[in-house]
This record gives C-alpha cells, sequence and structure tokens, in this order.
C-alpha cells in the first residue's frame, strides 16, 4: 500500500507542474473575468435600488450597477 502511494504521490509531483507550464500567456485584462459574470436581479427593491438596476429583469452584469449613495 504504500508502495502505490509513493508512486501516485510522485506521478501527482510530476503531472501538476508540467500542466501549469503549458499555459499560455495571453492573459486577460484587468476586469475581463468578472464582467463576464451575470448576477441574478436581487428580489429586495431597497437592494435593486442601490445597486441602480430597477429596471433590469432576471442578471445583470457587473458593468451594469450604478450605485447610488
Amino acid at each position: 500500500m504504500r508502495y502505490l502511494l509513493a508512486i501516485f504521490f510522485c506521478m501527482t509531483v510530476i503531472i501538476l507542474p508540467a500542466r501549469g507550464a503549458r499555459a499560455d500567456n495571453t492573459g486577460s485584462e484587468y476586469g475581463d473575468v468578472l464582467a463576464g459574470l451575470k448576477f441574478r436581479v436581487p428580489e429586495d427593491v431597497e437592494m435593486r435600488k442601490y445597486l441602480g438596476i430597477e429596471g433590469i429583469k432576471g442578471t445583470f452584469t457587473i458593468a451594469q450597477v450604478k450605485i447610488v449613495r
């Protein structure tokens, strides 16, 4: 059993860094990942008013939020 665990550990140590080395260097611009996410419109009227998304139905993105203070 120890022999199998040792082999599994060694393979994990060898394979995981190799996967990260193959990543491309294109990357994403600042805010690209978060800007693409969609969130459910809150049911609470006050929260929708706070976020500035009163007229939006279903889902919204971060770009649509206009926080009212």
